[in-house]
């Protein structure tokens, strides 16, 4: 592991970082080839842009050019069960990958104190494409709670490179009438309360 390195922030999109890059005194640094904002305990925030070729390469250039000992993914997930509803805010406990060849499973343990740990565990399964249909759903909820595009590929690129990785992810749609760009902008605010973690 990269002991002694700094914190990391991982987001698919600037849309969900949003409240926290104007909260929590996050500046940017550099605009490519993934914007990348410091603030002043050290922490980085990095876009990744949406996808899992784009979240592993981020989650290498985070790891390999600026030393990050851990790094927490934050953003919308859609919900595959019955009993979340749009704004819910999960702590992923398991995750997996929707591809046939994939067998390993991650179990994030790093630990962002009793508030994040004390949020409802999930399991996620990350997704290559955009799970829309209702059918799609379905078929994943055999094997997670929630569904994203990136966390899987952050666990390995993560892995390693010896970097310790979590994920705390918000319920952003639950079925193809849902609005996710809407919802993402009413929900991203939301992330003010756990401000601790920043």
């Amino acid at each position: 592991m990269n002991s002694g390195g700094a914190k990391a922030f991982l987001f698919a999109t600037e849309l969900e970082a949003h409240s926290a890059i104007a909260s929590f005194g996050f500046r940017l640094l550099r605009e490519r080839p993934f914007k990348v904002f410091k603030n002043g305990k050290g922490n980085f925030l990095f876009i990744s842009r949406v996808g899992i070729l784009n979240a592993a390469g981020c989650m290498w250039h985070a790891a390999r050019d600026y030393g990050v000992s851990s790094v927490c993914n934050i953003g919308a997930c859609g919900a595959l069960k019955p009993g979340f509803e749009v704004g819910d805010f999960v702590r992923i406990t398991r995750c997996v990958f929707d591809f046939k060849y994939s067998r390993k499973v991650y179990s994030p343990s790093l630990s962002l104190g009793e508030k994040i740990a004390s949020l409802r565990g999930a399991a996620l399964i990350t997704s290559v494409n955009p799970v829309v249909l209702q059918k799609d759903r379905e078929r994943l909820s055999r094997y997670a709670d929630v569904v994203d595009m990136e966390f899987y590929a952050i666990c390995k690129a993560a892995e390693l490179n010896g970097v310790e990785a979590c994920a705390i992810k918000y319920v952003s749609d639950f079925s193809e009438n849902c609005d996710i760009e809407k919802n993402i902008q009413k929900l991203e605010g939301r992330l003010l309360e756990y401000g601790e973690i920043f």
